[in-house]
């Protein structure tokens, strides 16, 4: 058990919130369900974004953090901006303007802290310079023997208590509480990543089966015109392009010559990879089908 603390207490600082990242896993939910076990259910609880964009606000009132689960969330480009701005207040007041049901409209007293998971690089719109968010990617990968130890001893050990003690031993003497969130290099990505929606339209379109991405093979040269000409959104290099179908888990094949579209044409495989992965470019660009280009010429 004593490995648990250890691991536990690398990736979760308390007096930060702040994700650290080790050579195991154990996943956010479980961690938060850690903090729960420490602080009481009564003081924290787990919602998702519409609840947090409810306006009752229900979550502030005597709850000292609150997890926002995005992955639980349908996650659109809307939802993800109007959250950031509802945040931006939030976080940074004593109080808080909460409205029960059957009750009217009140100010609260709040220090409720926020835990937002996602499985996204590019999840919310955050400014360059918001003092408010700390960002953590964690490269790390699901360890399913250290999940089962972690719950059980979590569930049925003394592992809350352990984790505990710990955390009142540290030295909170240079901790300041009214302090901005700590920098990292994460959130610099995320405010780049997330600065157009361009990959969340890609990525509902692609799970929800709508055309273009209903196909198994797709081109960036294809998808850079369509998008802009035909759909009017933002995207002003094809690498963006590039991007947002690596994020949805394509993978690319270079040089393939296609008819009426070029002779050195990148195609994505974004579906039935095992069908293409060991064609060649050149058998790739026979079996390929253009979808908008061919048109135009």
């Amino acid at each position: 058990m004593e490995g648990i603390i250890k691991i536990y207490l690398e990736r979760f600082n308390l007096d930060l919130f702040e994700i650290q990242n080790v050579p195991h896993r154990i996943g956010l939910g479980s961690l938060f369900d850690m903090q729960r076990d420490i602080l009481g259910h009564h003081n924290t609880t787990k919602i998702d974004i519409a609840q947090a964009l409810n306006r009752e606000r229900g979550y502030l009132i005597n709850k000292q953090v609150v997890l926002i689960d995005e992955a639980k969330s349908s996650g659109r480009w809307t939802e993800k901006q109007m959250l950031v701005n509802t945040l931006k207040i939030i976080i940074s007041e004593y109080t808080a303007g909460t409205r029960e049901l059957y009750k009217g409209y009140t100010e609260t007293d709040t220090c409720t802290c926020y835990q937002i998971n996602t499985n996204y690089r590019d999840a919310f719109p955050l400014e360059p310079n918001d003092p408010r968010y700390f960002v953590y990617f964690s490269p790390a990968k699901r360890n399913a023997r250290l999940l089962k130890e972690y719950h059980q001893e979590r569930k049925f050990g003394d592992l809350a208590a352990g984790v505990y003690a710990e955390l009142l031993d540290r030295d909170l003497s240079k901790f300041d509480p009214e302090g901005v969130a700590p920098d990292s290099p994460f959130k610099d990505q995320m405010v780049k990543l997330a600065d157009r929606p361009l990959r969340d339209y890609v990525r509902e379109n692609f799970e929800q089966g709508v055309a273009p991405f209903d196909r198994d093979l797709v081109t960036t040269v294809e998808l850079f015109d369509y998008l802009r000409v035909v759909k009017r959104i933002k995207v002003t290099r094809e690498n963006d392009v590039a991007e947002a179908l690596r994020a949805i888990g394509g993978s690319r094949k270079r040089g393939c010559p296609v008819k009426n579209v070029g002779k050195d044409v990148n195609i994505w495989i974004i579906r039935n990879h095992d069908k293409y992965k060991n064609m060649t470019a050149k058998e790739l660009g026979e079996v390929y089908s253009p979808f908008y280009l061919s048109d135009k010429k």
